[in-house]
């Protein structure tokens, strides 16, 4: 029924989506339609109905088939989960095993829907031309109806240090694939924002060190590409390389051209000229996405929900400034260590045959 309201009265980008850390429900409508926003949204957390519950858990299963177990790639990601965290529930992917996805009942959907959907673990955001008074009244006038609750408490789980290097490699009839993978913090950590001004001095762009050297002059990789906080923020996770050989090369060698970036990075210092670019670009790509409504918005509840606060999400250009090349230094020489260390691969099947 809410769909049917919301498409009729001008809803667009009705949509949801679930990370490692949090799961958000947005759409657009008029500015005239605020209230049947309020009464829709409300209505999805103290009315909610679960029908077609059946229909929609073989959604979900057919949605893991072909996400993960049908493609190497997925195969992949959650073999690099497995080996990455013993402990810490980062190890298992966000949709979950089969056999949970097969066997869950509507029950448990209720019961975990009424432990953690309640008004505590819940943060609103509302972007466009709206009056802050008005809002109010209308949160009061429906929101209220929300139970408490209990605030989902932090993971208490530490993942242990690990002991050495970590491998794995499938075989598949399929294009090979690299992915290499270091223990970083949280985002709540300093030295979060450090990895990503490194992602635009290694990968991002074509002025980057790696994808200057494995794209545009070796020609020995499709893309390069590498981010902090894989599979989620909120806890430390890991930083990750990834990229796949063009016809004719190997992962070897992809693997060959990372490490030896990750030994200069310790060496040497990078230069003051490529830190600035570094920083600058991330900065753009940040106030970029503060122009869209949609994206800001998320950015705050993200902030909220992840840092404590939606104001911390206003200090993070200042922390970007205030990396040095001393900074970027000390931490490629703090995680870029063989005991933080995991590589997994995808091989041709017919390659390694011969």
């Amino acid at each position: 029924m809410n769909l049917i309201l919301s498409l009729k009265d001008g809803c667009v980008g009705l949509n949801a989506m679930t990370s490692a850390d949090f799961t958000v429900y947005f759409f657009s409508l008029p500015s005239n339609k605020i209230e049947l926003w309020a009464y829709l949204e409300s209505s999805r957390f103290t009315d909610p109905v679960f029908r077609e519950f059946f229909k929609e858990r073989d959604v979900v299963a057919e949605e893991r088939r072909v996400a993960l177990e049908n493609r190497p790639v997925g195969k992949l990601v959650e073999e690099v989960l497995s080996l990455g965290f013993k402990d810490h529930p980062y190890r298992i992917s966000v949709i979950g095993p089969m056999s949970n996805i097969q066997n869950i009942t509507r029950r448990d959907v209720r019961n975990y829907f009424t432990t953690n959907y309640s008004a505590k673990n819940l943060v609103i955001g509302v972007a466009g031309d709206i009056y802050p008074d008005q809002l109010k009244k209308l949160a009061k006038k429906y929101f209220s109806k929300l139970k408490p609750g209990r605030k989902n408490p932090r993971v208490f789980t530490t993942e242990p240090k690990q002991a050495g290097e970590k491998t794995v490699t499938i075989y598949e009839e399929s294009q090979p694939w690299l992915l290499i993978g270091y223990h970083c913090p949280s985002e709540l950590h300093d030295d979060f924002y450090k990895f990503s001004v490194l992602d635009n001095i290694l990968t991002n762009g074509r002025s980057s060190r790696l994808y200057k050297k494995v794209v545009t002059e070796d020609k020995s990789a499709m893309f390069i590409g590498s981010m902090a906080g894989f599979p989620g923020t909120k806890y430390p996770s890991l930083y990750v390389f990834f990229t796949l050989p063009t016809s004719g090369h190997t992962n070897k060698e992809l693997e060959k051209a990372i490490m030896a970036e990750v030994k200069n990075l310790k060496e040497n210092p990078v230069t003051k000229e490529e830190l600035k670019s570094a920083k600058a670009r991330l900065k753009v790509t940040l106030l970029r996405q503060m122009k869209q409504d949609q994206w800001f918005l998320i950015e705050l509840l993200q902030s909220e929900i992840l840092l404590g606060s939606w104001e911390k999400a206003f200090e993070v250009l200042e922390k970007i400034e205030k990396i040095t090349v001393k900074d970027i230094q000390e931490l490629a020489k703090k995680y870029f260590t063989l005991n933080n260390f995991i590589i997994a691969r995808i091989e041709k099947k017919e390659e390694v045959k011969k």
